[in-house]
């Protein structure tokens, strides 16, 4: 999980903050192509013998660790909506039984 990671203070907030999310990984998905773009550069400096640059091109860690913290982050908006709408719902309830209580 990431550190001061905010996840919305109510069921509007989580809703922005995942359609701002779902426009990142749009973003992320549309840089993969460019990744594997530079593999096969990669593949072609290695058959050129230039396998330092290759090497240095092909260090996916740090992709490979985006990729991770991207779903984590995914997993963690999901558990947020999930918890928002039982509190509306809840609220709902909440509103009804007391106004039954007055009748």
């Amino acid at each position: 999980m990431m550190v001061g990671e905010e996840v919305g203070e109510d069921l509007e907030q989580v809703e922005e903050m995942q359609k701002k999310f779902d426009d990142f990984q749009k973003d992320l998905k549309a840089n993969e192509a460019r990744l594997q773009e530079l593999n096969s550069i990669a593949d072609r400096l290695t058959a050129m013998g230039r396998t330092e640059a290759a090497e240095k091109i092909r260090d996916k860690s740090l992709w490979e660790n985006l990729q991770a913290v991207t779903a984590t982050r995914a997993e963690s908006l999901g558990s947020a909506h999930e918890v928002q709408d039982s509190i509306g719902m809840l609220m709902r309830l909440r509103i009804g039984l007391m106004r039954r209580m007055k009748l």
